[in-house]
């Protein structure tokens, strides 16, 4: 059962207002890549163990 709508992690929030600020770091860029797929991972997993 989830308890609250899952919202953005505020790393990745961050990570997305800066892509188009600046140029990542190799490291940088793979963080802000993690981010990304983590997140809708996150959301599917919400919905099968929602049920």
């Amino acid at each position: 059962m989830i308890y609250k709508k899952r919202e953005k992690p505020y790393k990745l929030l961050m990570l997305e207002y800066l892509k188009n600020r600046i140029k990542f770091s190799q490291e940088n860029w793979n963080e802000y890549q993690n981010q990304v797929k983590g997140y809708p991972g996150q959301c599917h997993l919400d919905t099968l163990t929602a049920g």
